[in-house]
């Protein structure tokens, strides 16, 4: 974990900006669209409320589609500050709260391509027995749209190791997706 992101310079090796934060996983930062993204787990009480709140709206529009995790206690659920900053400047963009449960704990990674960010587990063959099972279907991939921060998609897909993405395609073993909208292709 760190407390800061920050951008140098290479060709004079000056500091250009840093931002200070609370607890941002090191695996959670990604660069993309002149942008630079990454999490904080320093969400307050009425965050999470609002994060909650948006998941079930969510959950109701067809953007958010449930699995065994909107069983979980409050307390058990994993709400993290989403950060966008600006990469030349280090200012910030935009940063919300938002219910990341189900989509990677303490192994949640981010992505971006194509103006979206993706959360997902970086996960390793080492489920390959649950996963034949179909037991792994609480494995979320979670995508926003990435200049606003507005969620796009975010569904269980069973996937057994970190997602690829190459254009606009999500290849989790043994299937693919469209990184728009999650279906299988």
């Amino acid at each position: 974990l760190s407390e800061k992101v920050f951008a140098y310079d290479i060709n004079t090796g000056n500091l250009m900006w840093e931002h200070s934060g609370k607890s941002i996983p090191n695996i959670s930062l990604v660069i993309g669209g002149n942008r630079v993204f990454f999490l904080q787990d320093d969400v307050n009480e009425n965050e999470k409320k609002k994060a909650r709140d948006l998941t079930l709206a969510s959950i109701k529009s067809g953007v958010y589609i449930p699995e065994n995790e909107q069983k979980l206690p409050e307390k058990d659920r994993d709400i993290r500050r989403v950060v966008c900053l600006d990469s030349k400047t280090g200012k910030e963009i935009w940063n919300r709260p938002q219910d990341l449960t189900g989509s990677g704990g303490t192994k949640l990674g981010l992505a971006y391509q194509n103006d979206k960010l993706l959360f997902f587990g970086h996960y390793s063959n080492h489920d390959e027995g649950p996963f034949n099972k179909g037991e792994l279907s609480w494995r979320r991939i979670t995508v926003m749209q990435a200049g606003s921060g507005s969620l796009l998609w975010s569904k269980p897909l069973n996937y057994r190791r970190r997602p690829t993405i190459v254009d606009d395609t999500i290849y989790i073993e043994p299937r693919r997706c469209d990184l728009a909208t999650g279906k299988i292709q």
